[in-house]
């Protein structure tokens, strides 16, 4: 009998409550296959259930072991979840991999130290079993390959120990509704497992699948959302609240400046993702540009630029919507949503504002002054010439000349 069959008998012995029956089949499922890391947690989950917590700690921590070196750092850490649920004092799974989780994605190679309690599944030559590892020293794990832990800002060891210790597991269904457009921003999320759906009113816009973020520009920036979230199937999500990182602020003043960082680090992905202004810049170009940029907040009716004004510098729109008009008409032009440049003309004509632009909702946006401009924007090439498309267009627009003439 193959493994697959063993976990399929041990799950219908398990529906009719027949623990001892189906840990049995499950522990037959590994023995038939000692790689199939499903059937190694339905072991550890069926113990759970019989209430052998100790068994059940032990074999959750070989696999959050084997995850983490396998560069599965969010299957890890739901795990540690599901530990702490059966006895909140097990904290050395966390600690563990919370080295994991600082590594950052320039170190290919590097040492994780683990206790045996976590390495006894680990591949190094051939997958094998430590049955009885000792229990004073800790192992020494080579890890190479791309790390799984981009989704997290790089945070001092101990405020990770104690974020991935108090991080909400929070399973989801297909259809299930995860957080919903214009409702306040107050948890991101991380897929440990599975993949969801992100839809704007009713049409599907977006999927993301495992190890994906969602709702950070929401949370960080407190903004209301732009989508809604549903599950696309059976998921298990990280979720991280306001509340949590407030905590996390007030004891450590640092966090405040690194959680800003991160954030500007996610806007930009985003960013990228919705304007190609910003692709003709060089990773390193790119990054020495975000430096300059401000988060900057808007409320609902603040005038951003005035017609007549010198200008000020570049605004880009990341979250919500503004209104530009004509002062002496009254005249609205297309409304500028998500992704949206305006400031540019002035800048580029070195003329005052053609324009005013208000928020028609609580808006989130990035600000660069007239100096950062012209010295990283205006000497990209590429970037010149397409901010000079973009404001010959508004100019004609301005001027009432019909889009085909332009």
């Amino acid at each position: 009998m193959d493994s697959r069959e063993h976990k399929d008998r041990g799950a219908s012995l398990l529906a009719k409550g027949k623990l001892p029956a189906a840990l049995e089949e499950f522990r037959a499922a590994v023995a038939a296959d000692p790689r199939d890391l499903t059937a190694r947690r339905k072991v550890a989950e069926t113990l759970a259930k019989m209430e052998r917590i100790t068994d059940a700690i032990a074999a959750y921590q070989a696999l959050a072991g084997r995850h983490a070196a396998d560069g599965q750092l969010l299957q890890a850490i739901a795990i540690g979840k599901v530990i702490l649920q059966l006895d909140p004092r097990h904290t050395e799974t966390q600690r563990t991999l919370a080295q994991f989780a600082a590594r950052r994605a320039d170190e290919e190679r590097w040492e994780a130290q683990m206790p045996p309690s976590m390495a006894g599944l680990i591949e190094q030559e051939r997958l094998r079993e430590v049955r009885e590892p000792p229990a004073e020293a800790a192992v020494e794990v080579s890890v190479q390959g791309a790390p799984q832990a981009e989704q997290f800002p790089e945070l001092p060891r101990e405020i990770m120990v104690e974020l991935l210790q108090r991080v909400e597991l929070r399973a989801v269904g297909p259809g299930e509704v995860i957080i919903e457009e214009r409702e306040p921003g107050n948890s991101m999320f991380i897929v440990a497992r599975g993949e969801v759906r992100v839809l704007r009113g009713q049409r599907e816009v977006d999927r993301i699948g495992e190890a994906g973020l969602f709702g950070e520009v929401a949370l960080l920036g407190e903004v209301p959302r732009i989508a809604t979230v549903v599950g696309a199937e059976e998921c298990l999500l990280l979720e991280v609240s306001r509340e949590l990182l407030e905590e996390l602020s007030a004891r450590n003043p640092a966090l405040p400046a690194i959680l800003q960082r991160f954030y500007k680090e996610r806007l930009l992905k985003n960013l990228l993702r919705s304007n190609d202004l910003f692709k003709s810049f060089r990773p390193q170009d790119l990054w020495r540009l975000l430096e300059k940029f401000e988060l900057r907040k808007a409320e609902r009716g603040e005038e951003l630029v005035r017609q007549g004004d010198p200008g000020r510098g570049l605004f880009v729109l990341l979250r919500g919507k503004c209104i530009a008009w004509d002062v002496d008409t009254g005249h609205e032009y297309p409304e500028l949503r998500e992704g949206a440049l305006f400031g540019e003309i002035s800048l580029l004509e070195s003329s005052p504002a053609t324009a005013s632009v208000r928020a028609d909702t609580v808006c989130s946006m990035l600000f660069l002054d007239r100096k950062a401009f012209s010295e990283e924007v205006l000497r990209n090439e590429q970037a010149a010439k397409q901010l000079e498309s973009i404001a010959r267009e508004r100019l004609n627009r301005t001027a009432g000349v019909p889009p085909a003439l332009i």
